[in-house]
């Protein structure tokens, strides 16, 4: 392959690793791999974004609801971009680019197998 790109996929894995050897393997040399991918923040940012200027307070914010919010914290907030650019290069990759996104909420990262 010349180009693999995973967009919003790497957040969902328990571990990344596997597929960015697979990828190293399956890319030819000089091919580039593209991750689009939410990334840590703080709690304080997350539910901001997510309430849209609710306060906890608010009780109509339902428990189901903030069971939710807190559930998809854990996982849109697994990898911290330099915890993925890390893990790239560590599986042999070169980083080409990595720029927050989304207010710093995400992250597009392009890396080149040499």
């Amino acid at each position: 392959m010349d180009v693999a790109l995973a967009n919003r996929l790497i957040h969902e894995l328990h571990q990344p690793v596997s597929l960015f050897r697979n990828l190293y393997r399956w890319l030819k040399p000089g091919g580039v791999f593209i991750l689009v991918d939410m990334v840590r923040q703080p709690l304080k940012s997350y539910l901001t974004h997510e309430f849209k200027g609710a306060t906890l307070t608010d009780m109509t914010l339902s428990d189901a609801r903030l069971l939710d919010t807190f559930q998809h914290f854990l996982e849109h907030n697994r990898y911290h971009s330099q915890d993925l650019c890390d893990l790239l290069t560590m599986c042999g990759f070169e980083l080409l680019a990595s720029e927050p996104i989304r207010s710093g909420r995400a992250v597009q990262i392009a890396v080149r197998k040499p």
